[in-house]
């Protein structure tokens, strides 16, 4: 966790610094907000870094925490990247360990009364079970109020990925691609950026059809046409939309 106690329209809350247990003790009597990014360890073609899926919502949740006061947690880093596993690098925890971790991690968090959380996910495989974690901890704590956002899908994102590239974004593809290069350019290779749009296989997959479909990792997608200043701009609209929806009954 990384935030500190300060003060915003006369409460108390936290900003992203470094935070001590008395500080959130002292932040929850005043909010019960929280941001908690997710992601994944997994490769991300041959110029993009293994870390991007928990780097990137780490990074928008620090922003909006800036913004708005609510304090963001470390990113949960690793997820359901088993369709990656063929590429050295990729970490992948089993569905049942991942769903494990997600429900203690949560517990816990609502246990010390954080009860209106944002949660902002980097990695689409995550989707199926960060959804059923939720769906078993609601039944007993009726009162939470969870979002759950992936960047790449938000409208305004998907307006522009078409506007500028006319396709969708994929794995490892430009609008990522593009994001990385305004988070982090040192991070990123563009000479290895490379332009693969093979379909998707026609039955479920297997790491070793994957490697063979997307030889350099890059799915559906042209990554050399990304760009740094797409990637401001995408960061700019994720924030925007991310804190209003923070605002909301806050």
């Amino acid at each position: 966790m990384k935030f500190n106690l300060k003060r915003k329209n006369g409460l108390a809350a936290l900003g992203p610094v470094s935070a001590k247990w008395s500080e959130i003790e002292d932040y929850l009597q005043v909010d019960d907000r929280l941001i908690l990014p997710v992601g994944s360890q997994e490769q991300h073609g041959r110029h993009l870094p293994i870390g991007v899926d928990w780097f990137i919502p780490s990074e928008l949740g620090q922003l909006v925490s800036k913004q708005t006061g609510v304090p963001v947690y470390s990113p949960i880093c690793y997820g359901m990247a088993w369709l990656h596993s063929a590429y050295p690098g990729t970490v992948a925890l089993q569905p049942t360990t991942l769903m494990a971790v997600y429900k203690d991690i949560l517990e816990q968090i609502i246990a010390h009364g954080f009860k209106r959380l944002l949660l902002l996910n980097g990695h689409g495989g995550n989707s199926n079970i960060l959804n059923s974690a939720l769906s078993e901890i609601v039944r007993h704590c009726p009162e939470l109020q969870v979002k759950v956002f992936q960047w790449w899908t938000m409208e305004s994102v998907m307006q522009i990925c078409m506007e500028r590239f006319g396709e969708i974004d994929s794995h490892a593809g430009p609008a990522e691609t593009s994001v990385m290069l305004h988070f982090a350019p040192a991070s990123v290779d563009m000479d290895n950026a490379t332009d693969q749009q093979s379909k998707l296989l026609p039955y479920f997959p297997n790491p070793k059809a994957i490697r063979k479909l997307y030889p350099d990792g890059v799915m559906q997608n042209r990554a050399s046409l990304a760009d740094a200043a797409i990637g401001r701009e995408i960061v700019q609209h994720c924030v925007h939309e991310l804190c209003l929806e923070l605002d909301v009954g806050g």
